[in-house]
């Protein structure tokens, strides 16, 4: 065989921009030129992405007809994760805490089928950590929970449902991201545990998935005191990777980092030595380096060089063609495995699966809401209330969502309401200007759109948020109700007569929760 070690790099691709930007794509060409093992889909629509990767797969074919690019994604909830026009089912933490597993692994095979009509072979997901830790600014409603049982019973459902699809599954962030109050776009964080109180917690659902044979396994950008003295992120820590993932835990499979364009790698590394210090840990697939060029004339100088093998193996004890021929046979292995050549894209595969998605997606969060009624006589809502409702967003992205849930209501309530966006910086001459303009109102509805999210280290104040509320009331005679959209722990420190929680913002969310404050039901067996 002949073997190309950049196949072991994954860059980033950004379709919308493929599409339209012409010295872009040809950037794009010149790395499959290169023979990148494939890309990582980000930015595009349903019709974008499909017209790029069949676009890809034949420019790839006239490259080396034995050549197959691999196309993954972070899909964890749906196509909605990455795409603009794609399907979304509530996050993990809906799923874990209703704990229906059946749920968990219908939801699985359902994305696993789009992500198939899309042409992508591996989805980046799911996420086993364990969200032990509230304040947890990037994990979150990503997480199953905070029971380790939880998370690997509904982990290995999904799992289970993609491999029935045929779609690689990765699990991460080994070896666990739940306990970190720093977000790993951002910053690299520190977990100050013992070993023990690490192997007791954070590694179980990890190493309970790899006796059950998982393929592959991403490492975060997080440090362990415990395994490390210095602050070296997992995902290129020889102690991590090949000390305690392979050597303790006896894991075979793939092994693929966090993408490497993230904080902790690229402001502390060059991408020339994240490359060789993750290939020296043990890594097999180098995820989005900030520098695909860079990456790639690192790994095919590593494999060629012999005099800079020779001296690397001196001081690391590595021979790099060793390591990069076995992560080139693993990875064969697995992309004959999920026969990756057979799966095209097909727009009207995709188009014929959208109703199910959709009806089973709703049904989900319909079942999921939770509830904490302190008053039972506010919902349904009674037509001749005055409400005022508002949306306290966390950046200008949440608008959207928060304008789709506006509306939904005023489709579904005949009341008469008032509608207004807050943040958490609002002053309180700023309320009381504002109460001044609503008049009298009969119940308030406030709307939280915090949730984990890339480099914004933000999931809400419950006191600062519960304060403002307050005020916003215009006397005890007014009614409260919560709506918690995104982080669920807010509602521990917001009083309410009713509290909901749908831990997700996701369009079906939002619907169920207008369908359950007007009382509309949906008949459960259209949605079947």
């Amino acid at each position: 065989m002949n073997f190309k070690p950049a196949n072991l790099i994954i860059p980033r691709l950004e379709i919308n921009k493929f599409i339209e930007d012409e010295e872009y794509k040809n950037f794009i060409f010149n790395l499959v030129n290169l023979y990148v093992g494939g890309f990582c889909i980000f930015e595009g629509n349903i019709e974008n992405t499909i017209e790029t990767i069949n676009f890809l797969n034949k420019y790839s074919q006239n490259v080396d007809k034995n050549y197959h690019l691999i196309f993954m994604a972070d899909f964890e909830f749906g196509t909605a994760m990455r795409l603009e026009d794609g399907n979304s089912f509530p996050n993990n933490m809906a799923l874990g805490n209703y704990n229906d597993l059946d749920f968990t692994y219908e939801i699985s095979k359902q994305i696993a089928l789009e992500i198939k009509a899309l042409g992508i072979h591996w989805n980046l997901a799911p996420v086993v950590d364990i969200n032990s830790n509230r304040n947890n600014p990037i994990i979150n409603i990503r997480s199953y929970g905070e029971n380790k049982d939880i998370v690997e019973k509904h982990s290995e459902s999904f799992v289970r449902g993609h491999k029935e699809i045929g779609i690689m599954a990765t699990i991460k962030h080994f070896p666990g991201h739940g306990d970190t109050s720093v977000d790993s776009h951002s910053d690299l964080p520190t977990l100050n545990k013992t070993m023990t109180e690490f192997q007791n917690l954070e590694l179980e659902p990890f190493v309970k998935h790899i006796k059950k044979n998982i393929d592959s396994i991403m490492i975060g950008h997080l440090h362990i005191q415990a395994i490390d003295n210095n602050a070296i992120p997992a995902s290129i820590s020889k102690n991590v990777i090949s000390g305690l993932l392979k050597n303790d835990l006896k894991f075979d499979g793939i092994v693929i980092t966090d993408a490497l364009n993230m904080n902790p790698i690229k402001n502390y590394y060059t991408t020339f030595e994240a490359i060789e210090k993750a290939i020296i840990a043990g890594v097999d697939i180098l995820l989005m380096p900030e520098n695909p060029l860079d990456a790639i004339n690192k790994i095919n100088e590593l494999y060629s060089n012999d005099e800079n093998s020779e001296n690397s193996r001196t001081e690391h004890n590595t021979n790099y063609q060793t390591l990069i021929n076995s992560s080139l046979l693993k990875f064969d292995k697995l992309k004959d495995d999920y026969s990756i050549s057979e799966i095209k894209p097909n727009i009207e595969k995709y188009n014929s699966l959208i109703e199910k998605s959709q009806k089973l997606a709703l049904k989900v969060a319909i079942k999921t809401l939770d509830l904490k009624i302190n008053n039972p006589n506010i919902i349904p809502i009674n037509e001749t209330k005055k409400i005022a409702i508002f949306a306290f967003i966390q950046s200008d992205k949440d608008i959207e969502k928060a304008s789709s849930f506006f509306n939904f209501l005023a489709t579904n309530l005949e009341n008469d309401l008032d509608f207004g966006f807050l943040d958490s910086e609002v002053s309180n001459e700023e309320i009381i200007r504002l109460k001044e303009d609503l008049g009298e109102k009969d119940i308030f509805i406030f709307c939280y759109f915090y949730k984990a999210m890339a480099y914004n280290n933000d999931i809400g104040n419950s006191t600062s948020l519960e304060i403002i509320t307050n005020i916003m009331l215009n006397s005890n005679k007014n009614q409260k109700i919560n709506i918690f959209f995104g982080n669920p722990y807010l509602s521990d420190g917001i009083s309410g007569d009713v509290n909901i929680k749908t831990y997700s913002d996701s369009l079906p969310s939002l619907v169920a929760v207008a369908l359950l404050l007007s009382g509309k039901e949906v008949e459960m067996s259209y949605l079947e």
